[in-house]
């Protein structure tokens, strides 16, 4: 067997491996003396297949983070951030460098749309195909977020896609919102299979479309006078109800017919025709 001092003294010799005498790290390119350590960037900016090394720092690897490795950014006019992973999924979020997150200005509040059907705090998604979750089209409407100043502004969806969460984090600690680690995103949006690939060309056609500073959507339709488009039951213009007409509506206000002015018969004094019938047929 093997004296334990000699397993030791290998153990020690692989341990400081590429480092100095004293097991402190060595400069790259003292090795050989024609190779110089400002020359190695140049000599490994890329692999035969031209896809690109990390860079180099003190003669360490600084490898890029998770969202640098795995998601493509995208940014909009109004400061609004889009990171598309490979796999086609989408971080919503804001730049850091948004006029509204600058010092000494923070995010005191975040409020998610809860105001219609499209109701982003009771979004339940479940099963593979992410059933019921919430479609968005690029000008709804996400959430508001109130500043310290007492400022707020809209934040959109941007892309069409379906909403898959939330950041829920963002209602206890709005402050995390545009944050640089990724912490603070929105919601994560799921875009259509075949609409994937387009995104990048879905946020250029967010800023070339009609500038967020006009109204759109229901408010154009306010301006205009014209009827707000509205997809709940209880909003929509009811239709007559004949029973109330006739006078024996036994809903009342839970009707779910128009009941509008008071029936005729009920306004006159004589018995409805069914009565008269049933009066006639008795005799």
């Amino acid at each position: 067997q093997r004296p334990m001092e000699a397993d030791d003294e290998q153990a020690t010799a692989t341990a400081t491996e590429g480092h100095g005498a004293e097991g402190e790290p060595r400069e790259l390119g003292t090795e050989n003396p024609q190779l110089h350590a400002e020359d190695i960037p140049e000599l490994l900016s890329g692999h035969e297949s031209g896809t690109a090394l990390s860079a180099l720092k003190d003669g360490w690897a600084v490898f890029p983070s998770v969202l640098e490795r795995y998601y493509t950014a995208h940014c909009t006019s109004n400061h609004q951030t889009l990171h598309v992973h490979s796999n086609g999924l989408c971080l919503l979020g804001i730049s850091p460098d948004h006029p509204k997150l600058q010092p000494p200005l923070k995010v005191t509040s975040v409020a998610f749309r809860d105001h219609d059907s499209k109701n982003l705090l009771t979004n339940d998604v479940h099963g593979k195909k992410k059933a019921g979750a919430v479609f968005l089209l690029p000008r709804d409407m996400i959430c508001q977020v109130t500043v310290s100043d007492g400022s707020t502004f809209v934040v959109y969806a941007c892309v069409r896609g379906s909403v898959i969460e939330i950041n829920r984090r963002l209602l206890d600690n709005p402050e995390l919102l545009g944050s640089p680690s990724g912490a603070g995103y929105l919601l994560v949006l799921a875009p259509k299979l075949d609409e994937k690939r387009t995104i990048g060309q879905a946020c250029l056609d967010f800023d070339r479309e009609t500038p967020l500073t006009e109204p759109s959507g229901n408010a154009k339709r306010k301006a205009e006078g014209k009827r707000v488009r509205t997809s709940s039951k209880r909003q929509r213009e009811r239709k007559p109800c004949w029973a109330f007409q006739r006078g024996n509506c036994h809903y009342g206000d839970q009707c779910r017919f128009e009941h509008g002015m008071a029936s005729p018969a009920a306004a006159s004094d004589d018995p409805p025709a069914s009565d008269a019938c049933d009066a006639i047929k008795a005799s």
